[in-house]
């Protein structure tokens, strides 16, 4: 089973040690946008972001790194007492929409009583839950599209509606941490992910079991998921080091302050991180390779598994037999740790690879009437759609071909009023009379079918060249140091001034005309395989690396697709060049071909045939243009920006 790692944005602060400002990382947005843009690099599935009086308003921290992550999704706290539900369904799918569903939401009920006091906020332990699992009841119906009307002790509400709709349907999912009776069964009636806290295999089974038989019982399943630090180093030797170096500065005063505080909670979770350790530093290995050191001095999650990576990872699948699906992770400094998990952990552990999330079509409605619904549009029926669809169709195939045609038109009246000599260009009526006599008599055919087999043979030889030598100097520093700079200068030699060398080294048979295609169409796919596998983007193969691919799977997967859209570019260019190219080399003592048919007319003064000539070049080329262009519609439907074509076609 695939499991999901998320990262951790250190809103409250960020540094080398604990309990101390020694080693203290000054953390501003510039900061937590860099922890965000390595989880997102990385492949982490998103970023939890704490809440309380401690730390910057997850809200608007998420907000505000969603325009520069790509696939990271944000974890992001809802308090119930602090905000109505309503409210929050409105901010949740307005957050959602601002991320193209990539918004997940938190219940935190708090268990601090002196904090939760400064909110405003007077219930005990047990209401608190009880206004929790109101608050929630509305705000799921709410968010699901639901008219809410709702009469509870803590909670009401009246007509409570959402007129604009989140991404994730039927809402966004809702995550939540308890360990007390009342958190297990508002966790079994109403969450999607019940989160631990980090405590020994045994006890957090123990956990799971009770909640997964408590939603059973309202006929519901929920999936779990654990909050942990983590130190993983290249050895175990390491990894305890880097523990001890972590709480080096805290001392037994600050131990006592931060036990002190934490008595005064209320919440069971954090009296079950203390027993842990119960405020010592000699036995702060609860459990195999989990270490209670983080939380003598940090409230909440107070464990970190630490180890090598191959070490950690089996300690993680200890977790993930007993259901566990989510790994939420930190370290400290959060901007290095990041990076050493991607690189050192990712590679032993089976991960969900999160996606880029695909851009969705927002409908248009216009302004809400009297601040109360959407104006609606009139629905048409089934004929009237269809009839729209060929509208638009035939409007789609017509459109290109509407300058041509009237070109046609004008150089007809032109030439039947005489404004246009035929001694010049003769009239479209003769041409197409020309064209006829040529295609019955089948010459036309042999001229055709000769051209089309050099160029096709010269493009299969030039394009096959000029990939190979793309992915050499593309892949390779040594293979562009050696051949770049000469395949530039040979680049930038004219055709023209190589045919004498041509018919020296191929004399004046099919090799030379075929040499010449060659050569013209190497050299646009050479330069956009280069250019493609130079600019894939760095961060996709970075995370590609941390996910343990190298060599020929990294190429394959993530090099070679990413350059695909470059070399498709270089493949139109190429078969635009090659019936160019192919005018010159037809040129060489050619006595079949279009090339040949238009010399020869010349010598005659046909220019009716020249023209035949000229109009099946621009055919030809017309037709090579759509032939690259239905390969890229299949070898780039993956592609987003391919995938907005085909729906705007």
């Amino acid at each position: 089973m695939s499991v999901s790692v998320f990262w951790f944005l250190p809103t409250h602060g960020d540094g080398h040690y604990l309990g101390t400002a020694e080693g203290a990382r000054p953390f501003d947005h510039a900061y937590l946008q860099q922890v965000a843009q390595a989880a997102d690099r990385l492949g982490f599935g998103g970023v939890l972001i704490p809440t309380g009086r401690s730390c910057e308003d997850a809200w608007l921290v998420a907000a505000s790194l969603i325009p520069v992550t790509q696939r990271l999704r944000f974890l992001v706290a809802l308090r119930p007492g602090v905000i109505s539900p309503t409210q929050a369904a409105r901010q949740a799918a307005t957050l959602d929409r601002l991320s193209n569903g990539r918004a997940l939401f938190n219940l935190v009920t708090g268990g601090d009583p002196e904090e939760l006091a400064g909110d405003g906020v007077f219930l005990d332990h047990r209401e608190r839950y009880a206004e929790s699992a109101e608050f929630t009841r509305v705000w799921r119906r709410v968010l699901e599209g639901e008219t809410v009307d709702y009469e509870g002790k803590h909670v009401h509400v009246r007509g409570a509606r959402l007129m604009f709709k989140p991404v994730q349907q039927p809402r966004p999912p809702l995550w939540f941490g308890g360990s007390s009776e009342p958190a297990q069964d508002l966790a079994a009636e109403q969450v999607d992910v019940y989160l631990t806290w980090g405590e020994p295999p045994a006890l957090v089974k123990e956990k799971i079991e009770q909640v997964r038989a408590k939603a059973a019982a309202q006929g519901r399943k929920v999936r779990f998921g654990i909050r942990l630090h983590v130190i993983v180093r290249e050895t175990n030797e390491e990894a305890w080091q880097a523990a001890d170096k972590l709480i080096a500065n805290v001392d037994d005063a600050t131990i006592a302050k931060a036990q002190s505080a934490f008595q005064r909670t209320d919440s069971v979770g954090q009296q079950r991180m203390a027993a842990l350790h119960g405020g010592r530093r000699d036995k702060l290995e609860i459990s195999p390779n989990l270490w209670a050191g983080v939380g003598l001095v940090r409230s909440g999650a107070g464990t970190a598994l630490v180890g090598d990576a191959p070490t950690v990872a089996a300690r993680m699948k200890e977790y993930e037999a007993l259901g566990i699906e989510t790994f939420i992770l930190s370290g400290y400094p959060h901007l290095e740790e990041a990076y050493r998990v991607g690189e050192l952990l990712f590679p032993h552990l089976d991960l969900a690879i999160p996606q880029i999330p695909q851009p969705r079509v927002v409908q248009a409605h216009g302004e809400a009437v009297a601040n109360d619904f959407t104006p609606e549009k009139k629905p048409r029926g089934p004929e009237e759609i269809t009839m729209t669809r060929l509208r638009q169709s035939f409007s789609a195939a017509l459109v290109p071909w509407l300058l041509p045609v009237l070109l046609v038109v004008v150089w007809q009246v032109a030439s039947q009023t005489g404004w246009l000599s035929s001694r010049i260009l003769p009239a479209p009526e003769k041409i197409v009379t020309t064209f006829w006599q040529l295609a019955v008599s089948g010459e036309l055919w042999q001229h055709l079918a000769i051209s089309s087999w050099r160029a096709l043979l010269g493009f299969s030889i030039g394009g096959s060249l000029g990939l190979v030598l793309g992915l050499i100097t593309g892949t390779s520093r040594l293979g562009e140091r050696l051949l770049d700079t000469s395949l530039q200068m040979l680049r930038n030699v004219p055709h023209l001034a190589l045919i004498p060398l041509v018919i020296l080294w191929f004399g004046i048979d099919e090799s030379a005309k075929i040499f010449l295609v060659a050569l013209g169409t190497l050299f646009p796919i050479y330069l956009n395989t280069y250019h493609g596998i130079r600019n894939v983007d760095r961060g996709l193969v970075e995370m590609a690396r941390s996910y343990g691919l190298s060599g020929w799977s990294l190429f394959v997967q993530v090099i070679l697709p990413g350059a695909l859209p470059s070399i498709m570019v270089g493949v139109r260019f190429a078969l635009g060049l090659m019936w160019l190219t192919l005018i010159v080399a037809e040129t060489i003592s050619a006595n079949a071909g279009i090339g040949y048919l238009a010399m020869n007319a010349r010598e005659f003064l046909q220019t009716d045939v020249v023209m035949v000539a000229i109009i099946l070049y621009a055919l030809l080329g017309k037709l090579a243009d759509v032939s690259a262009l239905l390969l890229e519609r299949v070898w780039l439907r993956w592609h987003p920006a391919y995938q907005r074509q085909e729906k705007t076609a």
